[in-house]
């Protein structure tokens, strides 16, 4: 878990790597210290490795990668760390959940109306389509707990640390 500046040359026929420099950005120290912070840094690192490939840079997701980082090691509350990184890491990827309207009959979202999340469509269904569709795979979602993910979802990286996920979210 840290953030490095590298000076290399490629090699012609291998995806090998000569580094001829290495200058330490910033350590993350603490995130090696303190067994929550490692927990919730490995989280990242783990979704990080299985849906990036080698040689591929992506300068959105390392912007979202050090924000979380930096995040964490500054001890904010690291369960709203992680829901916030997975929440713009998965749109960073192509899969950026839908909080606006119901997946089946498409109503905007509504407060006086209760809904689910379908993490296979990544969409939020609302009460009446779940009830005639009856569909097991759906994980009842607080309207605040929407509400939170929606503004969330709009905000660029630097606003995102003024948002706090209440335990019950």
């Amino acid at each position: 878990f840290s953030s490095l500046f590298l000076r290399y040359t490629e090699t012609r026929n291998s995806n090998m790597a000569f580094i001829v420099e290495a200058e330490l950005r910033e350590s993350f120290l603490s995130l090696r210290q303190n067994m929550p912070l490692y927990m919730a840094s490995t989280v990242i690192r783990e979704l990080t490795l299985v849906s990036t490939r080698d040689l591929e840079g992506d300068n959105g997701l390392f912007s979202l990668l050090l924000w979380t980082l930096e995040s964490l090691a500054t001890r904010r509350p690291t369960m709203t760390i992680v829901a916030l990184f997975q929440l713009k890491f998965f749109e960073q990827i192509g899969y950026r959940p839908n909080f606006s309207s119901c997946l089946r009959c498409n109503q905007p979202f509504d407060t006086a109306q209760d809904y689910g999340f379908e993490s296979r469509a990544g969409s939020i269904i609302c009460s009446g389509c779940q009830q005639r569709q009856r569909q097991a795979s759906v994980m009842p979602l607080a309207r605040g707990t929407i509400k939170f993910l929606a503004s969330a979802q709009n905000q660029p990286l630097d606003r995102l640390t003024r948002f706090h996920l209440s335990r019950p979210a």
